[in-house]
């Protein structure tokens, strides 16, 4: 009889475990994604605006990360497409019309720190009540590294060209961090190329419409700026081409 009584109590146990656990993870699995921006646009040329919004859950109520978000399209008859967008900080849209063919795109940002230096960037357009997704143009690909006599040497792959850099008023810092002994680099240092952290429309003098990057070269640190890329691109045949490459001195900017 005792036997039974235990078994009896496991078995009520083992279900009471399996309930609670069951009403937990059915908290976490249904926590709703809480609208973070909203917009009105025509997107599908019918003369009827839809509605587009950013929605999403952050990691904690008052922090910055966002652990998850989504772009959605709602229609005046109150019909929602949605695509999942990567986690990350302070998502932004902008709704343009990038190639000038009168029906307009969306163009969501979501930095990948808090800082803001580095970004994906997402390119819709809604067609027939279907959130396509155009890609938006990689990163440059770029070398770059400090060279003897305190300059840095910016290579660009995409147009097979190189840019010196001047960096004698950084000397001082450069030999107290023993990078350098009287102007001769003590081993390689490699620069970091990063990511986009700006992508936005462009026009240029020909009438060429296309998206315009921003990717920062950084030295010993995220605060020691180089140079910027800057790189125009155009959309021909679904695919993205690069248009040029101007490798900007920060001292200029």
């Amino acid at each position: 009889m005792k036997k039974e009584v235990l078994v009896a109590l496991t078995a009520f146990f083992l279900m009471s475990l399996s309930t609670m656990t069951a009403v937990y993870a059915g908290v976490d699995k249904n926590e709703e994604q809480k609208t973070v921006i909203t917009q009105e646009a025509e997107l599908s040329g019918k003369e009827i605006k839809e509605t587009i919004k950013i929605k999403g859950i952050r990691y904690e109520e008052e922090a910055g990360f966002f652990k998850e978000l989504s772009l959605e399209v709602e229609d005046d008859l109150k019909k929602t497409v949605k695509v999942d967008l990567e986690p990350g900080f302070d998502p932004r849209l902008k709704i343009i019309d990038f190639n000038d063919d009168g029906n307009k795109e969306l163009l969501v940002k979501i930095n990948s720190e808090d800082s803001g230096e580095n970004a994906s960037f997402y390119l819709y357009s809604y067609q027939d009540g279907k959130l396509i997704n155009l890609g938006v143009p990689d990163p440059v690909i770029s070398t770059a590294q400090l060279e003897d006599n305190y300059e840095a040497v910016i290579a660009v792959e995409n147009e097979n060209r190189e840019v010196t850099f001047d960096l004698a008023e950084n000397a001082k810092e450069y030999e107290n961090l023993g990078l350098y002994h009287k102007g001769k680099l003590n081993e390689p240092f490699e620069l970091t190329v990063n990511s986009y952290n700006m992508l936005t429309p462009f026009e240029n003098t020909k009438g060429e419409k296309g998206l315009k990057g921003m990717q920062r070269v950084t030295g010993i640190d995220q605060n020691d700026t180089i140079a910027y890329l800057q790189s125009f691109w155009k959309r021909e045949d679904e695919k993205w081409q690069l248009v040029n490459v101007e490798i900007l001195d920060v001292r200029n900017k």
